[in-house]
């Protein structure tokens, strides 16, 4: 069973203050040469599209709690205090970078404290920090800005968990209390928050102190008041009603079959991942029925029972719990659409349980987790240093994914906006509308933001390579979607006002110019191309 005494050296100020400061310093080794890398994936989107001064954060506070938060800022997943953040950095990449590395260190010290009170031993919890700093999967979540919801959900979980258990522990009920605070803070950072209210049900079952009979001291430590649950469960019903109620998104849904299907295969995959983190790969791909599924769900299985063949065990069964709670969000219970089903980013809370979990095996010579240590810190600098080289990034992650849709589209817009290299391009994007032909990609353009699927795409990129016929074509095929926005159709005929144009149909230039002015009157670039080529009546079509 694990320790319900907190024993008073380990417990002092100083007996912590080492260890932590080794974490500190064991994550910026490995991750300190991050803070020069470039801006990838989606925080070209979130911290880079409106660089700029720092907004008014008091006027913009109401905004980012009302209902209007999805609509304005695009997520689909709710997290304002991420995105006042990202208000606040204003675009500054490394202020982002370091604080990802802080956060995570801050989280690998918490792992820490916890490691500490569960396992009683100082070596074993300094050990389940270090691995949890060290864990290779972990390093997108931290390079990454714009997934930070998932560290700072896990540092207010991990606050609101230890301040449960000292509450428990030192019969000190005011910090059940607090512990309710930062489950609200967790709410707010991630809905993965939502894991806490059986992770601390499963905690005051697992260390109640049945072994024996309890005594009158025990007793009154048997676990946080009444008033505590309650205040637990009305917090988490509000949350449940405002996130899931009133900002409930409307994501693509897949079907019932398919999302159990990925529900046990997700389960394997990341039980497969815990004990084999590579290669890392920032998309990732599901295919049905491929070789590997017998094994994913043998592996599934066993994630599920381990909880029931550790009962003997309390510490061990509360751990591997853990291990299965922390992946309950990202399961594809509520199944939606989505080209990467699996992430390891999604590892980050069930990374804590796996660590405490690995180092409360250690006997007294834990040398073999340490080995293990230098092996993932290894890992993870190798890692890093390729986000230093976006081009040898972007190829790594289509070379390790390629199936994954979303990891060739990104690659291609790499080679045709940073490369030019428009032929490696357009065969980049097609393999991506290959695998998926609903994909759209987000286009910014002078005085328009619009949403393009492969007809623009392709089609511009054939403008763009001097073959307008074939631009045409595609743009022409693209315009007979119904389901296209005006701003979408605009941008298709504009562009295909300029493969007509190049084609020599002036008449037909001019019309489609006319027609995208008339879908956005205050497009500049429609309006000059509308005035160049002369206001002839449109007759064609």
């Amino acid at each position: 069973m694990g320790s319900d005494t907190e024993p008073s050296p380990h417990g002092s100020v100083l007996a912590c203050a080492l260890p932590a400061a080794l974490l500190f310093a064991a994550v910026l080794a490995a991750y300190g040469v991050t803070a020069k890398a470039p801006a990838l994936y989606d925080d070209q989107v979130y911290l880079l599209s409106s660089p700029g001064p720092r907004p008014d954060l008091l006027a913009l506070a109401p905004i980012l709690f009302s209902r209007d938060y999805l609509p304005l800022t695009g997520e689909r997943s709710y997290q304002p205090l991420v995105t006042l953040f990202h208000l606040a950095a204003a675009g500054d990449l490394p202020l982002c970078r370091w604080a990802g590395m802080s956060l995570h260190a801050l989280n690998a010290t918490l792992v820490f404290l916890l490691g500490l009170s569960l396992l009683g031993d100082q070596r074993k919890a300094f050990l389940a920090g270090l691995l949890f700093a060290l864990y290779p999967p972990l390093s997108e979540a931290v390079d990454i800005s714009a997934f930070k919801g998932h560290p700072l959900s896990f540092f207010f979980i991990m606050t609101a968990f230890l301040l449960w258990r000292k509450a428990r522990m030192d019969r000190r009920p005011y910090m059940s209390f607090l512990s309710l605070a930062a489950f609200a803070l967790a709410c707010l950072s991630k809905e993965t928050a939502l894991v806490l209210p059986p992770l601390l049900a499963a905690h005051d079952y697992f260390f109640r102190g049945r072994a024996r009979a309890p005594s009158e001291e025990e007793e009154a430590a048997k676990g946080p008041p009444a008033g505590a649950w309650a205040g637990l469960l009305a917090l988490t019903g509000a949350y449940l009603w405002w996130r899931f109620g009133l900002l409930r998104p409307h994501p693509d849904t897949v079907a019932p079959a398919q999302g159990a299907f990925l529900s046990v295969e997700s389960l394997g995959w990341y039980a497969g991942r815990l004990f084999w983190p590579s290669p890392l790969c920032l998309e990732t791909t599901l295919v049905p029925f491929s070789g590997a599924w017998f094994s994913r769900w043998l592996l599934a299985g066993a994630v599920l029972a381990a909880p029931f063949c550790s009962l003997r065990r309390p510490l061990n069964a509360f751990l591997s719990l853990w291990i299965l709670l922390g992946l309950l969000p990202v399961l594809h219970l509520i199944p939606f659409a989505n080209h990467s089903p699996v992430a390891d980013r999604y590892l980050y809370l069930s990374a804590a349980g796996f660590c405490l979990l690995l180092a409360a095996q250690a006997r007294l010579k834990p040398g073999g987790l340490a080995l293990l240590g230098l092996a993932w810190g290894a890992a993870l600098v190798s890692r890093n240093l390729l986000y230093l080289d976006e081009r040898a990034f972007l190829e790594q992650t289509a070379y390790c994914a390629p199936v994954n849709p979303r990891a060739q589209a990104l690659l291609g817009a790499f080679q045709a906006e940073r490369l030019g290299d428009l032929r490696g391009a357009a065969a980049s994007f097609e393999r991506a509308y290959s695998l998926a032909p609903e994909l759209r990609t987000l286009f910014v353009e002078p005085g328009l933001i619009h949403s393009a699927g492969s007809a623009y795409v392709l089609g511009l990129l054939n403008l763009r390579m001097g073959e307008p016929a074939e631009a045409e074509r595609l743009l022409s095929r693209g315009l007979l979607r119904e389901e296209e926005t005006p701003a979408a159709r605009a941008a298709l005929l504009l562009r295909r006002g300029d493969s007509r144009r190049a084609l020599g149909k002036s008449e037909e230039a001019s019309c489609d110019y006319q027609r995208a002015l008339a879908l956005v009157p205050d497009w500049d670039p429609a309006r000059a191309r509308a005035r160049a080529s002369g206001s002839r009546p449109c007759t064609t079509p």
